[in-house]
């Protein structure tokens, strides 16, 4: 019975070591290494507009993972169905527009496994479907016609009411514009012919003073 509890307590003590001598050997410089193994991997997307016949477009879009090595995994939260992605090189994911992804960077290496080094994270924006409609593509500067923004909560009527206002506002500036324009080109012909403006002013108020002078005389 005592050899019995005494093989007990030696298998307890085995197995809580176990997890101890595993992590003993993860050590700071092995930590620090995979951790610039983490941050140098990079993500970007790419996208392809393709113009269906009704009209409507579809934008397919993935991400790019790159620099990837057997020392680490990735671990999607969210967006991609918590997708788990390992191996050498570049992975490539496909995506939504309008997503934010984000990744956990997880240690491989048997003696750190499973510790989080990084978490990143990639933003694809959102496809403006205004941009390519006609009146984006005369008012390219309009706040509401860039390629990339989000504008699901902009409706039809929204913008076109927007747009509006914006064509009034640039008329508006365009007109004082022009008024501007014709004050300096006046300023213009003054600056150029200041010694002809000047004897031609000395001349009308001598002609003013001489029609006074006779007028008072004739009446005196």
């Amino acid at each position: 019975m005592k050899t019995k509890f005494l093989y007990l307590v030696l298998f307890l003590g085995c197995f809580l070591a176990c997890p101890l001598v595993s992590n003993a050997e993860c050590s700071y410089e092995r930590q620090a290494e995979l951790s610039r193994i983490a941050a140098n991997v990079k993500f970007s997307y790419v996208y392809e507009a393709n113009y269906l016949e009704d009209g409507h477009i579809e934008i397919p879009t993935q991400i790019i993972i790159t620099n990837l090595t057997n020392d680490i995994y990735l671990q999607e939260t969210g967006s991609l169905f918590n997708q788990r992605v390992s191996g050498n090189g570049e992975k490539i994911l496909n995506s939504t527009i309008g997503s934010q992804t984000t990744f956990n960077i997880y240690s491989n290496d048997n003696n750190c496994k499973n510790e989080l080094l990084m978490t990143q994270s990639i933003n694809i924006p959102s496809y403006n479907y205004f941009s390519t409609s006609d009146e984006c593509k005369d008012n390219p500067e309009f706040y509401l016609c860039p390629l990339w923004m989000n504008t699901t909560g902009i409706t039809s009527e929204k913008f076109n009411a927007e747009l509006k206002k914006y064509k009034a506002e640039q008329e508006k500036q365009m007109s004082n514009t022009e008024d501007a324009d014709i004050w300096d080109k006046i300023q213009n012909v003054v600056d150029e012919n200041k010694t002809v403006v000047v004897i031609s002013i000395i001349i009308v108020v001598l002609f003013a003073i001489y029609g006074i002078y006779h007028v008072f005389r004739r009446r005196h």
